[in-house]
C-alpha cells in the first residue's frame, strides 16, 4: 500500500526545483490530468513520466469520485504523486477528495510564500482547498489540532481587528482583516464538516435563506418606507422563527458589558417595557446613584448598585440615540490622546509624569486638553483650576 502525494507546479519556476523532482522520481507512478496539461509538459521537460486520466481508464466525463478512486487504486500498489497546475479546474475537488479519504502529503514547487495571484471569482474556492490540505492527515501540525473552542479567541482578536481598521480608515488594512476574519469561518466550517455536524455550503444556505426571510419588502409584498420599520419589521420576524423563545434569550451573554446591556435593553423595549421620556431614565439613573452612595467599598451590594447605574445609564444612551460602546470607546481614546500629550509636555521639559505633582498634572492635561480643541477649531478653553481635579473636563467633549 503506497501514499498519495499532491504536488503543486502552479507556481513553480521555470526550472522544477530538484528536491520537487527527487520526489516525483521516488514515486511509482506521477499521474497529471491530460498529456497536455502544463504539468505534463513541464514534467516530460524535465524527465518525468507520467500517467494521465485516461492512462488509467477514467473517461473524460468521470465524476471527481471517480477520478480520486481511480488514483488510491493506484497507490494500492506503490506511491502516487498528483501533479496539478491550477489548468484544469475540476482538479481542485479531486484534490478535496483525495484530501478527504486519507494521508494526503502536499509539495509545493515553489515557497509557499511567495506571492500567487488568485483569479478573480476562484479564490473563495482556493481558499476552501488549502484550509482542507491543512487539516488533511500530513499537514500543518498546528492547524490539524485546533477544534471550535481552541478558534475562539482568534475569532474574537480578528474581528476586534477590524473593527481598529474600520475606525482607522485604512481600506489595504480593512481588506487583511477581513480576509483573517473569513479564515475563522472557513477553519471552523472545516472543523464541523470533519465532525459531519455541517459544512460551508449549509452555512452560506443559512445566510441566504434568512436575508430573504427578513426582507419581506425585498424579496415579498411588505413595504418599508424607513430604516426604523425594517428594524422593526426585522426583529418581529426573528422573534416568530422562534416562538419559544423568551425576548431577552438568544443574546450572546460573551458580549462586552455595555453592548450587551443595549442589547437586553431593547430587546426589553420591543415587547412595550419602555420609560416614556428620557426624563424618566435621568430619575431611575439618580435614584441608582444614591443607593450605590449608600453601600460600603468593595462589597457585593456596591458591585449590584454599581450595575444598576450602568445600566441605566445605557438605557440614557440608547434613549438619546448614542451606542454606549463607541462613545465610552471614543472617550477612551480621547483620554489616551491627551494623557500622551502630557507626557510629551512633561519629558519636553525634563521631567518624569510620574514625579509631578497633582497640580503639575493638572495644569499639562489643561494645555492637552486645549490644544486638542485648538486643534479641532473648537474656542479658547478657561484655565482657571477648579477646587479638586478637573474630572468632569477631563471626560467632557
Amino acid at each position: 500500500m503506497g501514499g498519495v502525494s499532491i504536488v503543486d507546479l502552479g507556481r513553480a519556476p521555470e526550472a522544477i526545483p530538484r528536491r520537487v523532482l527527487d520526489h516525483l522520481s521516488g514515486m511509482g507512478a506521477v499521474v497529471v490530468a491530460t498529456p497536455e496539461s502544463g504539468s505534463a509538459r513541464a514534467l516530460r521537460d524535465a524527465g518525468i513520466e507520467t500517467i494521465s486520466f485516461e492512462g488509467l481508464g477514467v473517461p473524460e466525463d468521470a465524476t471527481t469520485d471517480r477520478i480520486v478512486e481511480a488514483i488510491r487504486a493506484l497507490a494500492d500498489s506503490g506511491d502516487v504523486a498528483l501533479a496539478v497546475d491550477g489548468s484544469a479546474p475540476f482538479l481542485e475537488g479531486v484534490v478535496l477528495g483525495l484530501a478527504a479519504g486519507g494521508p494526503v502529503v502536499v509539495v509545493p514547487a515553489a515557497s509557499p510564500l511567495a506571492p500567487a495571484p488568485v483569479a478573480a471569482g476562484t479564490g473563495f474556492a482556493e481558499l476552501l482547498r488549502i484550509m482542507a490540505l491543512l487539516r488533511a492527515p500530513g499537514g500543518c501540525p498546528w492547524d490539524i489540532e485546533q477544534t471550535h473552542l481552541t478558534l475562539r479567541r482568534h475569532l474574537i482578536e480578528e474581528s476586534y481587528e477590524v473593527v481598529a481598521a474600520i475606525e482607522n480608515g485604512r481600506m489595504d488594512e480593512l481588506a487583511d482583516e477581513l480576509g483573517d476574519v473569513l479564515l475563522q469561518v472557513v477553519f471552523h466550517s472545516q472543523i464541523a464538516s470533519e465532525n459531519g455536524d455541517f459544512t460551508i455550503d449549509d452555512s452560506v444556505a443559512a445566510i441566504i435563506a434568512k436575508l430573504r426571510r427578513r426582507h419581506p419588502h425585498i424579496f415579498g409584498d411588505a413595504i418599508a418606507h424607513t430604516p426604523a420599520e425594517v428594524t422593526e419589521r426585522w426583529d418581529r420576524i426573528k422573534r416568530d422563527e422562534k416562538p419559544s423563545q423568551g425576548a431577552l434569550d438568544g443574546i450572546a451573554h460573551t458580549l462586552p458589558a455595555l453592548t450587551y446591556a443595549d442589547k437586553v435593553s431593547r430587546r426589553a423595549v420591543a415587547v412595550g417595557f419602555e420609560w416614556e421620556t428620557v426624563e424618566d431614565v435621568w430619575k431611575k439613573v439618580h435614584e441608582e446613584i444614591e443607593e450605590l452612595k449608600a453601600t460600603d467599598a468593595g462589597t457585593p451590594e456596591a458591585v449590584d448598585e454599581l450595575g444598576d447605574v450602568l445600566f441605566s445609564v445605557v438605557n440614557v444612551a440608547r434613549k438619546m440615540g448614542v451606542d454606549p460602546e463607541e462613545a465610552l470607546r471614543g472617550t477612551c481614546e480621547k483620554f489616551r490622546r491627551r494623557f500622551a500629550d502630557m507626557e510629551r509636555a512633561a519629558a519636553a521639559e525634563g521631567h518624569d509624569l510620574a514625579g509631578l505633582g497633582i497640580d503639575e498634572m493638572e495644569a499639562l492635561w489643561r494645555l492637552a486638553k486645549e490644544g486638542e480643541r485648538g486643534r479641532e477649531g473648537a474656542g479658547p478653553v478657561g484655565t482657571d483650576r477648579p477646587d479638586g481635579p478637573d474630572i468632569e473636563g477631563r471626560l467632557d467633549a
